[in-house]
């Protein structure tokens, strides 16, 4: 039986994902609550749907957030510490926040009995041998971002063990799409497409044969919406397209619609925790939530080299 929502609130919801998710949630007919501490977060990527949430900046490791969870029926808790050159530089600070958010945030679901959806990442497989990955296999992460996540994920069995706190948990596949930062945050897409307007060669780090599971924003959001929605309480879904594509590929198309050769991409040395395969296996999400991916890799980067050509 589908659940019906009538108040949600977005942790981290003027963030990339976390605005497409509150657009969508708008678009149903539902009453956002949005909390952002701008971290990452900006008041532009809510621009269209300001006058139609109430939007909280505050952080929520705060205990002044907790009066915004009154009759909340469902959170979303897309609040992180998130980006290779973040991990990097900040490891320690990615951990201790990440972990202790998400701890907080189960804590006021606990108490107010609310549907808590905890936003994880493909990142908690780390360099996982088995392709396509699967919900059922061993997660390992290598970063310090990935392992928050399974440290996130872990204490929401363990508030449902103990505290019969609901939780579902969507594991996310390299979201790219309009809006995303191009700037310090290393997401391929918005990148490289930075570095092509400015007449400068894509950077790829290693020899760029490594492969992602690159899915569109929207279909993200929708997923996410149908896992709470649908969803099973205490399993995690992957929400992803499927379909493996090396970076260097990726690169070398979006080159090929901004009428550059083929020859502008710089290889440089590999990143810290670097992966080197990763596609979902989404057939747990199809079966239980009706989800599929409807946007392919190429319409996909038209609309988000589009975005960013208008700006």
């Amino acid at each position: 039986m589908e659940r019906k929502f009538k108040k949600a609130l977005v942790t981290g919801g003027a963030g990339f994902i976390g605005s497409y998710l509150s657009k969508l949630l708008v678009s149903k007919g539902i009453k956002v609550t949005v909390i952002d501490n701008y971290t990452l977060g900006k008041n532009s990527n809510l621009k269209e749907i300001e006058k139609k949430i109430t939007l909280v900046e505050g952080d929520i490791l705060d205990d002044s957030i907790e009066k915004y969870f009154d009759d909340v029926d469902v959170v979303f808790h897309a609040a992180a510490l998130v980006g290779v050159n973040m991990v990097s530089k900040e490891p320690i600070k990615v951990l201790d926040q990440n972990i202790s958010g998400t701890r907080k945030i189960l804590n006021i679901c606990r108490k107010k009995n609310i549907l808590h959806i905890f936003i994880s990442s493909s990142e908690v497989y780390g360099n996982t041998v088995k392709m396509p990955v699967s919900e059922n296999d061993t997660t390992s992460p290598v970063s310090p971002y990935g392992l928050s996540k399974i440290v996130g994920e872990t204490y929401c069995h363990s508030f449902k063990k103990k505290y019969k706190t609901n939780s579902i948990i969507v594991r996310l596949f390299n979201v790219y799409g309009p809006k995303q930062d191009p700037t310090g945050y290393s997401w391929a897409v918005p990148s490289f497409i930075a570095r092509i307007k400015r007449n400068k060669p894509c950077i790829v780090h290693g020899t760029g044969e490594q492969t992602r599971d690159f899915t569109f924003v929207n279909d993200t959001v929708q997923g996410i919406y149908l896992a709470a929605t649908k969803g099973k309480y205490d399993e995690a879904y992957n929400l992803g397209t499927g379909i493996e594509t090396s970076i260097k590929d990726v690169a070398l198309l979006m080159l090929k619609k901004m009428n550059k050769p083929s020859t502008n991409i710089q290889n440089t040395r590999d990143r810290n925790f670097q992966i080197t395969r990763r596609v979902a296996q989404i057939s747990k999400a199809k079966k239980e939530l009706g989800f599929k991916s409807k946007v392919k890799l190429s319409d996909g980067l038209d609309k988000t080299i589009q975005y960013f050509n208008n700006l």
